[in-house]
């Protein structure tokens, strides 16, 4: 009976080592489209990112590790972010969003480093390659998604051996500024004015066509 027990508590063991031992970290890299374009925001396990600040092995028990350095981590991760459409180099200039009252609550969102991406051709894909903590954790996750109303949606997902991808929501972020209040008013006025043209174009046709007539008409009296 105790050696049944020694050996299942063995074994117990070794699992809960392996299981350890194969913890993924992760990050999440949201493309949002806004009216000024597309944001990219990455939220970051706050364990994670005392890494950045030189405390990786630092029990997280309060925010106050994070206090004053949040431009410190937002200047890490958009250093370990590049962005490129076809060859050229996107601008992606970051900033942190306010800590959470409670550890609970950050521990939930995320640390969040968000801004917009203003790339050559902003309607066309471009490219994102990222190592982020890849070279700290071996198990590192970089899960790239888009925001589709309130959910988000994963697309691809970066680690050290596939660091790079397209991002091509050209469609996606179509339909979704196609349901928005203000690009309906605008496609209204726009549709108007297509149409006020049309009729003033035709107006135009049938007007010089009525003159060639009657100046024929003339013609044929004399």
């Amino acid at each position: 009976m105790i050696r049944t027990l020694l050996i299942t508590l063995a074994v117990s063991l070794m699992y809960i080592s392996a299981v350890s031992a194969h913890t993924i970290a992760y990050s999440v890299f949201d493309f949002e489209q806004t009216d000024d374009g597309i944001e990219l925001v990455v939220g970051l396990q706050p364990e994670l990112a005392l890494t950045v600040l030189g405390l990786g092995h630092t029990a997280l028990t309060t925010l106050e590790p994070f206090d004053q350095k949040m431009e410190l981590i937002g200047a890490y991760v958009e250093s370990n972010v590049r962005l490129t459409q076809q060859g050229e180099r996107c601008v992606w200039q970051t900033t942190t969003d306010p800590l959470r009252d409670s550890l609970i609550e950050q521990q939930a969102e995320g640390i969040t480093v968000r801004g917009l991406i203003r790339c050559p051709h902003s309607e066309q894909p471009f490219d994102i390659q990222t190592d982020l903590f890849v070279d700290a954790h071996a198990n590192q996750k970089n899960l790239l998604r888009y925001r589709d109303g309130e959910q988000f949606v994963a697309f691809a997902e970066l680690d050290r051996f596939q660091d790079s991808a397209t991002v091509d929501l050209r469609e996606t972020f179509t339909e979704t500024r196609r349901s928005h209040p203000e690009y309906r008013v605008r496609q209204i006025v726009l549709n108007g004015l297509i149409a006020l043209t049309l009729v003033l174009g035709l107006g135009w046709v049938l007007l010089h066509v009525r003159k060639r007539i009657k100046k024929r008409q003339d013609e044929w009296r004399e």
